[in-house]
């Protein structure tokens, strides 16, 4: 690979400085989405090693970093209220949000989340290097460009939570078995190890990188023998082991025969997995990540339904992360990717693939195929780590480029891939592309975090002074605080039928006045089944405004 040039360094900084500002504006903007306030609480307790609450199915990555801004805060805790006494995150979280005012949920997120735009950051700067090394500096620089200002990148990677950070440790884990594949050094196989526990230490789906390490150096056997082999695989799964054990500060145990009698029989885990587990009856697991991989496994055998495209489905739809992808992903990326694939299949019938193409082309499908078996279809963010390796699939598009025009492409690119994340900021989580009819339009294709995660509150409040609206009738999707943002004589709480106690009949019927209601909820895939019409008189209606793209405003005359 040939040195970098300082004007090719310059570039590359440059991207990653505009992409680092807009994180920090999305960090400072964005209000608070679902699962923040639990995260920012099991953060908050990790770094005074009291991080013990249920369901304890977050690994450590995002609470040391994210962590080590919310450790500094005297968060109201709220140790004194019976939510305490039941030791569930969620509970508590949501107790210690109602004694936040707005200045502190303010500042508190906004410093917890910094940390976290790290890992977005070092995303495009890792898929930079690897793309260099597939197709020069022109390419990679678009290929930069692609990830660092991809609408779904940035409204993820500036929240306290771990998709970007799985997403990275994916690309890294990747990258350096790449690496080894060319050169199955020590050094390669340590920083594979790295990789590894990168993106255990991330999101537990990553708990299949072990059985991929350990399938590609099976696959060396002949080349590397097998007494070398076996120290390798001892050490790309011994490094990831120990530094889990120290990211989980060392709560462990061994599993005991019930351990796996229920990892079986009641929570029915694909019996490799069961089978692996045995090794832990040995040697000691970490507490929580045992106790994560149970919840996992327990939570897709009860996962809500899924909305997609104006249907309810009551499990997992095969093609749900396909769809998505295709509706929230910018135009010339979508273009790119499919010309990408175009030269990959004509590489492909010309036998012109080389075995270690496939440790780039692998990782987008294997990522895809297994979140599209699971029932847990709550965002087209669950597929994020696959994204990075589509960005190199566009590379390649510009790669075949004659060399004439190679870098004029890969510059319009450039300019290019900021346009469709500016022309919503900061509402980057409701970001559709003009072919599926914009943000206006995301809810006739999807809803929760693809759309509306509780992230408008903070905006609501903005557009309900503007309007001058004396008082409204909420029915919020979120974990934030609306009392932190209105008063009781603003707002009355319009409550969604999470259960019959909440319900005014099978339908709500709403008298005149002005009304906000989260797009989340006017789909209805949340409630009860007898309860999916309960906003249809809403959704019948054309909303004064759609804040945020978010949350609904209506006034009914």
């Amino acid at each position: 690979m040939s040195r970098a040039s300082r004007a090719e360094l310059a570039a590359v900084a440059g991207i990653a400085l505009l992409q680092l500002f807009l994180l920090a504006g999305l960090a400072r903007r964005v209000g608070v989405t679902v699962d923040e306030p639990a995260h920012l609480l099991s953060s908050h307790l990790y770094w005074s090693g009291q991080d013990k609450l249920a369901p304890r199915d977050m690994p450590p990555l995002l609470k040391i970093f994210a962590g080590s801004m919310s450790s500094r805060f005297a968060l109201p805790v709220p140790r004194d209220h019976v939510s305490w006494q039941g030791g569930h995150e969620w509970a508590i979280a949501i107790e210690m949000m109602n004694r936040m005012d707005r200045a502190m949920i303010e500042k508190a997120f906004f410093w917890s989340r910094l940390p976290m735009i790290v890992f977005p950051v070092a995303c495009g700067l890792l898929l930079w290097w690897w793309a260099r090394g597939l197709w020069g500096p022109w390419p990679a620089l678009a290929v930069q460009a692609l990830l660092a200002f991809s609408p779904l990148a940035l409204a993820h990677g500036a929240l306290v939570k771990n998709d970007m950070a799985a997403t990275f440790g994916y690309l890294l884990f990747w990258y350096m078995a790449y690496r080894w594949w060319d050169e199955p050094a020590w050094k390669w196989t340590a920083w594979m190890g790295v990789g590894m526990a990168a993106g255990l230490l991330a999101k537990l789906s990553m708990l299949v990188l072990p059985a991929v390490a350990l399938g590609l150096m099976a696959a060396k056997v002949r080349t590397i023998g097998e007494k070398k082999l076996a120290g390798m695989a001892a050490l790309v799964l011994t490094i990831p082991y120990l530094l889990c054990l120290a990211a989980y500060q060392f709560e462990t145990r061994r599993l005991t025969a019930e351990d796996l009698r229920v990892c079986r029989e009641e929570v029915r885990a694909p019996e490799m997995a069961c089978d692996a587990a045995q090794l832990f009856r040995v040697i000691p697991v970490a507490r929580p990540m045992w106790e994560g991989v149970m919840g996992l496994f327990r939570s897709n055998g009860v996962a809500p339904a899924v909305y997609l495209g104006g249907q309810i489905h009551r499990n997992g739809v095969p093609g749900y992360f396909a769809t998505g992808l295709m509706v929230k992903t910018p135009e010339l990326a979508l273009l790119l990717w499919l010309s990408g694939l175009a030269v990959l299949l004509w590489r492909a019938a010309r036998r012109r693939l080389a075995t270690r193409d496939l440790l780039w082309v692998g990782p987008p499908l294997l990522y895809a195929a297994m979140a599209s078996q699971s029932n847990l279809q709550l965002g087209v963010r669950l597929v994020l780590p696959a994204i990075p390796f589509l960005h190199l699939l566009g590379g390649q598009a510009l790669a075949v480029v004659s060399e004439r025009w190679r870098r004029w492409a890969c510059m319009a690119v450039v300019v290019l891939a900021p346009l469709p994340a500016l022309s919503v900021y900061p509402w980057e989580i409701s970001y559709f592309n003009r072919l599926s009819g914009g943000p206006e339009n995301g809810l006739a294709w999807l809803s929760d975090s693809n759309l509306d995660w509780g992230q408008s509150l903070r905006e609501l409040r903005r557009e309900v002074t503007a309007r001058k609206i004396p008082s409204l009738k909420l029915s919020y999707f979120g974990t934030d605080n609306v009392w932190a943002y209105f008063s009781d004589q603003e707002v009355q709480p319009l409550f969604p039928p999470w259960g019959k106690a909440m319900a005014e009949g099978p339908v709500y019927h709403p008298k005149p006045g002005w009304y906000a209601i989260s797009a989340t909820l006017l789909t209805g895939q949340l409630f009860p089944e007898e309860y999916r019409d309960y906003f249809r008189e809403f959704r019948a209606r054309k909303p004064v405004a759609k804040v945020g793209y978010s949350m609904f405003l209506y006034h009914i005359p």
